[in-house]
Formats: C-alpha cells, sequence, structure tokens
C-alpha cells in the first residue's frame, strides 16, 4: 500500500488495528517471540505496540498459542511499512521545512526510530553494578565530588535496593531469553539451584519496575506520544521503561506460577538493569544527579582505559593537575601515551535528547549537541597547551602529535559520518576552531574494544582504522589477531562469569563470544533505512 498523504498513513494504521484487534495480545506477543529471528528488534516493537494498544488483554487462567508466522508475516509486512514511512516524504509543509537542513537530521529520525532497540549485550550484568554501586562507594571519600547518595536515592523511588534491582532484572533477562513466556517460579527454581537472589518481597518488587500491564503501558504511551501525528511513527515506546509485558488483567497478587510476563525483546531488559537506570534517576533528580554523575562516568572511563593500556602509560585529570593547576587551562580527563602520539580522552555523560531522535530539527538537534560542543571545545584548549609544550605539560612533551577523542555515554547516532562532522566543524569555526581531528566513541565501543587494547593493540592504530570503517569490522579484524572474545573481558571477570555460568546463560554467552555475534553493534551502516 502506497503511502502518499496523511490520508494514506491513517488509512495504513486503521489496517493495522484492524488485522491485529482480532487475536488475543499473548498470542500476539508469543508469535514475536517466536519469530524473533524472522524480525527487526525495531520491528518486533512496532507491532508490539500495536498490539497494546488494540489487542483483548487476556486471563491469566486460560492456555494461548503463538500466532502463527502465516499469520504474523502479513501484518509485519504493513507495521513495517509505516515505520519506515518519514512524513518528509508526502507532506509539503515538512519539505519545505527541511528544504535546506542537512540531510544527516533526517536520517537521524530514521536511525534513532530503530537502532536503539539494538541492544549491545556486552557486560549487561557487571557494567551497571560497576557504574553504579561500585564506583559511587569509592567516590563517596574524595572531598571534590558533588554530594549524592546514588544507593539511597536509587532504593526511595523504586522500593528495592540496586543490586537487588540489578540482580533479579539480570535473572528476568535469562528468563525471557530462554523461553517465550516466563513466571515468577523461575526466581524460585534458580534459587533452589543455588544462585544468590534478592528474596521474593524484592523479586515482586524489582518485577513491577520491570513489567506492566497493558492498562498502564497503554497510558505511558498517551503520555509520550507526539503531539504532530504526521510524526506518530516516531512515537516513544513504553518498552524502554517497562520491557516486560503481563499479557492479561492485572487486578490483584497472584500465585507464582500463574504471573505470566513475555518480554517481546528480552534484550530491553538488559537495557532497562543499564542504562535505563540512568534514565530513571536523571528524569526524577535532574541537574543534582547530572552534575554527579559526570563524575561517575568520568571515573568508569577511566576503569575501562586501565584494564586496557600498559600502566604508566595512562595519566588522569588529578594527575596533570599536580604540575599544570586548575588556573593555567582546561585539561583533558585521561591521556594515553603511546609512543609520540597522546592520545587525549574527554569524558561527557551525554546523548541524543528523544526530541532530537523525533524531529530532527537543527534547533533541536544544536541543543543535544552542547555537551558535545564543550567537549570539544575543552579538548582544543588543551591540545593548543599541549602543542605549545605549556610548562607544567612535560609528560606529553615527547610528543608530536594529539588525538581529540569524546568519550559519550550513549551513541550518537551518526555523529563521525561526512554530512555531521561538517556541521560541527562549521560550529567549531564559528568559534574560531579548525582542523580540529576529533573522533566520538561511545562507552560500549570502548568496552568492546578493551579485551583487544589488553592483549597489546594501540589505540592510535583502532582510531586510525574507526576514521575509515565500521565497528564490527574492527572487530572482526582485531579478533582475528588477538583471539579475544567476551570471556577476556574486564566485565567478565568483574561480576557476569558466575551469572552466565551459573544461570543457563551458555547461548546468551555464545553470542558474545563468537565473533559474529559479539559484532552485534548499534552500528549505522547497515540498518533497513528507507
Amino acid at each position: 500500500m502506497q503511502i502518499d498523504s496523511i490520508e494514506d498513513l491513517e488509512a495504513v494504521k486503521n489496517k493495522i488495528r484492524f488485522m491485529i484487534q482480532q487475536h488475543d495480545l499473548e498470542n500476539v506477543l508469543l508469535g514475536l517471540r517466536q519469530a524473533s529471528d524472522k524480525l527487526e528488534p525495531f520491528m518486533i516493537a512496532g507491532i508490539t505496540l500495536f498490539a497494546i494498544r488494540h489487542c483483548t488483554a487476556g486471563h491469566r487462567t486460560r492456555t494461548y498459542r503463538a500466532l502463527e508466522w502465516s499469520t504474523l508475516a502479513p501484518l509485519a509486512d504493513l507495521v513495517t511499512q509505516y515505520l519506515l514511512t518519514d512524513p518528509l516524504t508526502f507532506d509539503p509543509t515538512i519539505q519545505q521545512d527541511f528544504y535546506n537542513s542537512n540531510l544527516a537530521f533526517t536520517m537521524l529520525r530514521l536511525v534513532g526510530s530503530q537502532m536503539p532497540y539494538n541492544i549491545s549485550l556486552f557486560g549487561q550484568h557487571a557494567q551497571p553494578l560497576i557504574l553504579y554501586h561500585e564506583i559511587p562507594k569509592q567516590l563517596a571519600e574524595r572531598i571534590n565530588i558533588p554530594r549524592f547518595d546514588f544507593e539511597a536515592s536509587f532504593e526511595k523511588i523504586n522500593g528495592v535496593s540496586l543490586t537487588d534491582f540489578i540482580k533479579a532484572g539480570f535473572a528476568a533477562f535469562i528468563a525471557a531469553q530462554s523461553q517465550q513466556g516466563f513466571t515468577r517460579s523461575y526466581f524460585k527454581r534458580a534459587r533452589s539451584e543455588g544462585i544468590n537472589l534478592p528474596e521474593d518481597k524484592d523479586i515482586v518488587l524489582a518485577l513491577d519496575k520491570l513489567a506492566a500491564d497493558t492498562k498502564k503501558l497503554k497510558k505511558l504511551y498517551r503520555s509520550y506520544r507526539l503531539h504532530d501525528r504526521r510524526f506518530g511513527m516516531y512515537d516513544f515506546n513504553p518498552l524502554f521503561l517497562h520491557p516486560i509485558v503481563r499479557p492479561w488483567r492485572q487486578k490483584k497478587a497472584v500465585p507464582i506460577d500463574q504471573d505470566r510476563m513475555i518480554a517481546p525483546i528480552p534484550d530491553l531488559i538488559a537495557f532497562r538493569i543499564s542504562m535505563g537506570i540512568y534514565y530513571q534517576m536523571f528524569n526524577r533528580y535532574g541537574n543534582k544527579f547530572s552534575n554527579y554523575f559526570g563524575h561517575v562516568f568520568e571515573a568508569y572511563v577511566g576503569r575501562i582505559l586501565q584494564n586496557s593500556v600498559p600502566a604508566g602509560t595512562l595519566l588522569s585529570e588529578d594527575d596533570i593537575r599536580k604540575t599544570y593547576p586548575t588556573d593555567r587551562g582546561k585539561v583533558s580527563d585521561w591521556i594515553i601515551i603511546e609512543g609520540s602520539t597522546a592520545i587525549l580522552i574527554e569524558c561527557k555523560a551525554t546523548r541524543f535528547s528523544r526530541a532530537a531522535l523525533t524531529t530532527g530539527t537543527e534547533d533541536v538537534i544544536n541543543d543535544s549537541l552542547k555537551q558535545v560542543m564543550k567537549g570539544l571545545r575543552q579538548l582544543h584548549e588543551f591540545r593548543e597547551a599541549c602543542t605549545a609544550k605549556q610548562p607544567g605539560l612535560e609528560a606529553s612533551y615527547a610528543c608530536t602529535e594529539f588525538r581529540p577523542v569524546l568519550i559519550t555515554l550513549e551513541p550518537l547516532y551518526l555523529v563521525n559520518s561526512d554530512l555531521f562532522r561538517e556541521h560541527i566543524d562549521d560550529k567549531l569555526a564559528a568559534e574560531g576552531i579548525t582542523n580540529l581531528p576529533w573522533l566520538i566513541l561511545a562507552v560500549d565501543e570502548l568496552e568492546k574494544l578493551q579485551p583487544h587494547m589488553a592483549a597489546g593493540i594501540g589505540l592510535d592504530k583502532i582510531l586510525d582504522d574507526r576514521n575509515e570503517k565500521p565497528l564490527n569490522t574492527i572487530l572482526e579484524e582485531l579478533h582475528s589477531q588477538t583471539g579475544r572474545t567476551y570471556k577476556d573481558s574486564f566485565l567478565y571477570d568483574a561480576g557476569d562469569r558466575e551469572l552466565y555460568e551459573r544461570l543457563g546463560l551458555k547461548p546468551v554467552l555464545e553470542r558474545c563470544i563468537k565473533a559474529k555475534n559479539l559484532l552485534r553493534e548499534t552500528e549505522t551502516s547497515h540498518p533497513p533505512l528507507r
């Protein structure tokens, strides 16, 4: 069905509603789990949202069967067509609004509606424990860090401790990975096998944050949906907040073996107990939290680098400040010295806002880039000081090349592309900054590179390759050189080993260890864009 107008768009939505409301919600969700190898995650998410909005919630005492692929496939095709339609293709007003805009901004809408569902499984248990539990405890002893009690603040809004929430969430992720649906009895069985899981009451509290029934999910959808319905295909999906669906009417507490749950995209559970914690804390505590968390993120990047490069080649901001005080100027958070090259690393716990990913307008994107621009200005100032061999920077005097790298909390889709680079370089030039050879990496990229860097591969060489190749290609080449896999990651040793080996996670572990599955990335070079 061709979509050439807003009327055509509404007709497609009406047809989807007619087709999907003929089925019970649980049948659709089970069908999606059964067909997960046939559909991209963003397609599953889109079909799930239509099902939540229009299907009838089932009864917990009934037995349901997965919707057959022959029935699901036509529906999937129609939903995918809707999701891949951008109003720029048919609306004259929008075409006029975007007439002279950077093509990357429109591409960002499309990429931003697809790639967030491709969740990296790299260290999704160990990473949040280090990032939200271990490092905050360490920083509590430092006098120059803003005061913020991470653990108490988290428990205040969730009713369960941070570590119990992560453990329960990771166990739920394993349950969802291993079967199409599961009940709370899974946790009882896991505990009987000797797994150190939280008490039942804490499991229930954690699941109430991870799971939701259709009533709650519909309410969230309505509260977040875009006002301009021409952009309805980019609506926020409440699965990011509650990745587990209770597909029956939840009116009262039920026995554990009847509390049926389905995670249409199990990997979103891993997201919820990692990046989802950051978003929940930021949304509740605002700038008080973000000002504090910047120090946490800087320390976490340092932890990765300390497990990546030889001792004596890594300098922290504190090391630099011993000889180059604050009144002399800006410095980077970390420096790696590799021969005659100094890699200057600045950390920013930033990401594209939801508005930037859904509208693609220049002013909103520029607002999302404020922290990026601030970081690049800092790197430029420090790079100039290093190049000029300012007193106090003797540690880098032998270096002839200074490479500025910005590490972000989440992937900034397309940001290293030529079109986006041109936009950022123009903004830098307006401030008198030219010829800055910057590169932006997300922290999950650094996590994946860490085992290979620890094997002796220099970051300088990796950065050369990153300017020319997608990350998955680089990782394939590095794997062939080092033989390193996820089992060689510091994250695996830091806490994932027991859970991966004892909680029945062999299939998931194999996804991380095998070279091709290790590379399942949030790369922007191959999404099914239209």
